[in-house]
């Protein structure tokens, strides 16, 4: 038997008139912990980005959590091995190691795709893009 844990949610993003104009969504797999606070955080995250332009969206509840994510210790950055760490030792709850693990794939992501655009622009090489994606991947997993 295989188990594993994925969440997924979506929140509408409403104009004015109350039509739908975009959505959010966030889809966790392979989380065994914390997958669904994950979803809630990423959502929140795009949420905002709406709001504050002016639109509202179909869920406010999403808004509703606090969404802080503890201060790692010893003035590290949060990292899925630290992450990892820290949870298996019951210092973080399920829901705060679930914030943890969105943002810092948020944070990956953000990364790679900024040095994307940075090589489609020709603005780095090819082996810098390269050196910036092994960077992120290091800083994500925290190897």
């Amino acid at each position: 038997m295989l188990l594993f844990g994925c969440a997924q949610g979506r929140v509408d993003i409403l104009d004015r008139d109350e039509n739908v104009v975009g959505y959010c969504s966030a889809d966790f797999n392979f989380h065994w912990y914390g997958a669904q606070d994950s979803v809630s955080y990423i959502l929140y995250l795009c949420a905002k980005e709406y709001i504050v332009k002016g639109y509202s969206i179909s869920d406010e509840s999403i808004l509703d959590n606090d969404y802080t994510i503890p201060l790692a210790p010893n003035g590290k950055n949060w990292n899925k091995a630290l992450a990892k760490e820290y949870f298996s030792q019951n210092l973080l709850t399920e829901e705060k190691f679930g914030y943890i693990l969105a943002a810092i794939e948020y944070e990956y992501w953000m990364k790679l795709n900024a040095a994307k655009e940075q090589l489609l622009r020709s603005a780095i090489t090819q082996p810098e893009y390269e050196r910036l994606v092994k960077e992120a991947k290091a800083e994500f997993e925290g190897s």
